[in-house]
């Protein structure tokens, strides 16, 4: 994913992620599909998400790039875990994608 780097966005995300608390949360929802399908959500499928600078922060393979509108844009990269059960839905929904590879990059 990329985001327009700014902290406070990065830390929303991440709460987000983990399911918001306080009323201003109660709105906000994060899934992620796979081809229409959600395979998993914030809340009780994504059981941890790191904060720390080992596993969470910009991503040093891409660093930050500046667009044609004159703003940076980001990779910022961090790690979950999932319930078993969202590990399962995401295994079973990827088992069958082809690898896509573009300009020298594979998704």
């Amino acid at each position: 994913m990329i985001f327009q780097a700014t902290n406070t966005l990065s830390w929303r995300l991440l709460e987000r992620l983990t399911g918001c608390q306080g009323s201003p949360c109660k709105a906000r929802k994060f899934e992620a599909k796979i081809a229409n399908e959600t395979v998993f959500s914030g809340g009780q499928d994504i059981t941890y998400v790191c904060r720390s600078a080992q596993c969470a922060g910009l991503d040093p393979n891409y660093g930050c790039q500046k667009a044609s509108d004159n703003t940076y844009g980001c990779r910022f990269r961090f790690e979950i875990t999932l319930s078993q059960e969202a590990a399962n839905r995401q295994a079973a929904a990827t088992a069958k994608l082809d690898v896509v590879t573009e300009n020298k990059e594979q998704y």
